[in-house]
């Protein structure tokens, strides 16, 4: 027990740190975009390059963790995306801000590596509140992201958050090197297959027909569709619609990541005994969608608030939840395989969502439009997280995937 919780408060503080880096870019990267003239349709390709190089990568990530180690596919990783950030930083015009997300996109592909150390640390029932801490991690890199990133914008102007995450994913890769410690087993025999990176399109069926695996994965892909709509519009309508500085729509996403980590360190872990992983997939859902039609009519800094409630509480206990149910259909020999799969479903999704998002916040500038000016994207993606809800209605709790005795061919 002690030695699992060393490797996972290790692992933990690699993730947060990473996730600190992401935080201060995040919040702000849209409204830079713009100030070089990005459309609303270019502002949604910036979001989605990166998650284009995700999903080219994040199954090449995974399988390549199975075979030589997590460690150092992890340490690799972090250096692509310090390299990522200073790119941004040095950035002088709208293509340049396209390349430093593409080369962010892949360092950032390394979650799914993340994720199958956590199934490594933690055996399948306990799995949840393994991915929860993680998630608890991210919380709390957007909170701490978010507050570094407003001091930076005041120190550096637009180009200080990105010197900012440069330098912290950089010292987390360098201090990666001698604090992490291998967590996959030795014994266990990775699955065989390509390490194209385009390996996701191989091995993409076998895994959708793994029992009660392919619901869930795209249960998760449709509701971050959702959610990949709504984050890149969000500071928009936050600086549009309630005349939010640069500064403080960093502290609103602040306020959301405390909120995250609250659900996802500590909420997370006394509900998934009581109610089980699959009614807080559907409930996460449902109450996501409505956060985000509370959003869609907010005006003012009280509405703000309770909407960001919303959908952080809710995206609080599904995110975990889903991810569980995902890992507990794989077995040892290929949870990187697994894991980087569904990070590939998923960056489709976010493929995907930026441009739509960025296209409706383009259509619903008009005065016209009254109160759901600025927020058509925020009322899309409520009619899709009603949708990701009634998918998972239909799942099943978790089942544990038999361990077998040889690893099989995959892709």
């Amino acid at each position: 027990m002690g030695a699992r919780r060393s490797a996972l408060l290790v692992l933990l503080l690699t993730v947060f740190v990473d996730l600190v880096g992401f935080g201060i870019i995040i919040p702000l990267l849209p409204v830079y975009a713009k100030s070089y003239g990005a459309t609303g349709m270019e502002l949604g390709l910036v979001l989605s390059l990166f998650s284009l190089m995700q999903f080219l990568t994040a199954p090449f990530w995974g399988r390549l963790s199975d075979r030589i180690g997590r460690r150092p596919v992890l340490i690799v990783t972090l250096f692509i995306s310090a390299a990522g950030y200073t790119i941004l930083a040095l950035a002088r015009s709208f293509e340049v801000i396209l390349l430093s997300r593409v080369v962010a996109g892949l360092g950032g592909a390394n979650i799914a590596v993340a994720q199958a150390m956590i199934a490594d640390i933690y055996p399948p029932k306990e799995r949840a509140k393994g991915m929860g801490m993680i998630g608890a991690a991210f919380g709390l890199g957007f909170v701490f992201g978010p507050a570094i990133g407003g001091l930076a914008v005041n120190w550096g102007g637009p180009t200080g958050p990105g010197w900012a995450a440069a330098v912290i994913c950089g010292v987390n890769a360098i201090a990666a090197i001698f604090i992490i410690k291998e967590t996959r087993k030795g014994d266990v025999q990775p699955a065989k297959g390509s390490l194209s990176p385009f390996a996701v399109f191989h091995g993409l069926r076998r895994v959708l027909q793994l029992p009660g695996v392919g619901r869930w994965i795209l249960a998760a892909a449709v509701a971050m569709l959702a959610f990949s709509a709504f984050e890149v519009t969000y500071s928009l309508f936050v600086q549009s619609r309630l005349g939010f500085t640069e500064s403080g729509i960093y502290w609103i996403f602040v306020y959301i990541g405390l909120l995250i980590v609250l659900v996802q360190g500590g909420l997370v872990r006394k509900v998934v005994p009581r109610f089980g992983e699959r009614r807080l997939v559907i409930w996460g859902a449902f109450i996501t969608g409505a956060g985000m039609l509370v959003l869609a009519l907010a005006g003012n800094l009280a509405t703000l608030l309770a909407a960001s409630l919303l959908i952080a509480v809710g995206q609080g206990i599904r995110s975990p939840s889903v991810q569980s149910l995902i890992s507990r259909g794989a077995s040892a020999h290929e949870q990187g395989h697994v894991l980087g799969t569904a990070q590939g479903m998923l960056a489709i999704a976010r493929i995907v969502g930026p441009i739509l998002g960025g296209w409706l916040y383009g259509m619903s500038t008009e005065p016209e439009l009254g109160i759901v000016r600025y927020a058509l994207s925020f009322i899309a993606a409520a009619v899709l997280l009603a949708l990701a809800g009634w998918i998972a209605v239909g799942g099943k709790d978790a089942v544990d995937a038999p361990e077998p005795a040889t690893a099989p061919e995959t892709g």
